[in-house]
């Protein structure tokens, strides 16, 4: 069963490679997550591991305003996604409450 994660990381890929979204950086964060365009499409991984690599993409992204063009904001939408750590501590290490 696909979960709505690895449903929006198909779309994203799938947007990237038609919008011609800095495709060399992108293929370059799969790689550094051991994953190919295939894994994706084939939902391998999972939520932790793709929201993981998003935000490896996310971050590799030039510090400028060309990047908020489609795809960004469906790249947005995954890096943003925490998932609750030991104690209530965010997979971005904060609380609940931002600290």
């Amino acid at each position: 069963m696909t979960t709505p994660i690895q449903r929006q990381a198909m779309e994203l890929q799938d947007a990237i490679f038609a919008e011609v979204y800095y495709e060399r950086i992108y293929l370059a964060a799969l790689g550094k997550h051991n994953m190919s365009t295939a894994s994706i499409d084939q939902s391998e991984f999972t939520d932790e591991q793709l929201v993981s690599m998003a935000n490896t993409f996310w971050f590799a992204l030039p510090d400028s305003p060309s990047i908020r063009r489609e795809p960004f904001f469906q790249l947005c939408s995954i890096a943003e996604h925490c998932f609750d750590g030991p104690e209530g501590v965010g997979s971005n290490g904060f609380n609940d409450d931002g600290n």
